[in-house]
């Protein structure tokens, strides 16, 4: 569907396909696919929602609250099949869930460190690729990248 989009009563340009940078509705921002839908009740002000979310919506059959997580089994943010999503009625009951995870067999793909504690004692570890990255790789990689 076509929108124009106008300004103070003046024209500034289309909306959806019509746009020059039209990109078929779906962006990637901090390695979650976000898809444009139009009449959600938790989109944000771009009118966006985050993919899994929306995968698992219609698993259950209802629009997810705001305090509900989805989680991602295999820690790729990417992959939103439903069979690798598991849903979280709140946040705390997310972290717990991480905390009981087993991190012993992750080494980092760019130091080789079996195991990475940061200064209060938690194993902190980021996806990358089709492993795990340390803390202290994940900074110097999001340094080098910016």
């Amino acid at each position: 569907m076509t929108e124009e989009r106008y300004l103070n009563g003046q024209f500034k340009g289309f909306m959806g396909p019509e746009n020059h940078n039209w990109k078929g509705g779906r962006r990637l921002v901090d390695g979650y696919w976000y898809i444009l839908v139009s009449n959600h009740p938790y989109t944000t002000k771009q009118g966006y929602v985050c993919e899994h979310r929306l995968v698992m919506e219609k698993k259950i059959g209802r629009y997810l609250t705001r305090e509900e997580e989805v989680h991602h089994i295999n820690g790729i943010k990417t992959d939103n099949r439903i069979e690798n999503l598991m849903l979280f009625s709140n946040a705390a009951k997310h972290r717990h869930y991480e905390k009981t995870l087993d991190k012993s067999n992750r080494y980092c793909l760019l130091c080789g460190q079996k195991t990475y504690t940061d200064k209060k004692g938690h194993e902190r570890w980021y996806f990358y690729r089709d492993g795990f990255i340390c803390q202290k790789c994940y900074k110097i990689e999001k340094r080098r990248n910016k």
